[in-house]
Order: C-alpha cells, then sequence, then structure tokens
C-alpha cells in the first residue's frame, strides 16, 4: 500500500487551438450584441455578425444553430456578467 500523498492536480492552461476558438465565441457574441443594439434582431444577419467578428458563416453556425440561440447566448452572456457583479458586492459586505 503507498502512502504518497495524492498528486493535487492543477489544470493546465487552455492551449492555442482552444484559445482561438474561445476568442471566436467572445468576438461572434460580442459582434451580435451590439449589431442587434443597433440595428435590431430583424435588421441583423447572422452573415453580418460573421464578417464584423471576421469569422467565417460555418464559424457561426458551428457556434450556434439559429439567429435565435445567438439571441439566447447574447442574453445569457450579460446576465453572467450582471450576476458576477451581483455576487461580487454581496461577498464584499
Amino acid at each position: 500500500m503507498s502512502s504518497a500523498a495524492p498528486k493535487s492536480k492543477t489544470p493546465e492552461p487552455p492551449g492555442k487551438r482552444e484559445r482561438n476558438k474561445l476568442s471566436k465565441q467572445t468576438r461572434i457574441i460580442s459582434v451580435a450584441r451590439r449589431l442587434f443594439v443597433e440595428r435590431g434582431y430583424d435588421n441583423t444577419t447572422v452573415r453580418r455578425i460573421g464578417r464584423d467578428a471576421n469569422v467565417g458563416l460555418g464559424t457561426v453556425f458551428a457556434e450556434v444553430a439559429d439567429k435565435r440561440a445567438l439571441l439566447f447566448l447574447c442574453f445569457n452572456a450579460e446576465l453572467q456578467t450582471v450576476l458576477d457583479g451581483a455576487l461580487k458586492k454581496s461577498s464584499a459586505t
């Protein structure tokens, strides 16, 4: 029987491919949010979101099934920002 202490595994930092994927996701959501606010949902196309995010249309559809799903991602990202801020203020008191 081994008496060695269990090794604690620290998560490895994401590799270049994963960082690139996360960067694209962030750009897509950020651009979609901006365009939805500026132009409205109906006047924003997925093609325009991809172009402004500097990704191909296929890349956008690899992340989301349709424009509606992209709108929900924008809502979720905004909600997470608000939640994080609220929790940070709550823990500071």
